[in-house]
């Protein structure tokens, strides 16, 4: 975790939860790592704070999220995560 002004980012270096899904035989289903933001994210926008995750794909059980307390720093955090990797899955919770 880093804490910056107006953002607290994290990154997910090996996701418990992923890791052993993928090492099961069943596998991970698509959308799998949805449920990290699915259950975060509509709490930290009751707060008024701003949330990004970029899930970096499911073969690789990593992910990072940013968070802010700034709407704008929030937005402007997303454009360039999205323009970086258009096929990566970005979340926002606005």
């Amino acid at each position: 975790m880093k804490l910056e002004e107006h953002c607290l980012s994290s990154f997910m270096k090996k996701c418990p939860s992923l890791t052993k899904a993928i090492d099961n035989d069943a596998g991970a289903f698509p959308g799998y790592c949805n449920h990290c933001p699915g259950w975060v994210m509509p709490l930290y926008k009751k707060a008024d704070l701003y949330k990004v995750y970029d899930l970096m794909g499911q073969d690789n059980p990593q992910c990072r999220s940013f968070l802010y307390d700034n709407l704008e720093m929030a937005k402007a955090k997303y454009e360039k995560l999205t323009n970086a990797d258009p096929q990566s899955e970005i979340l926002k919770n606005w």
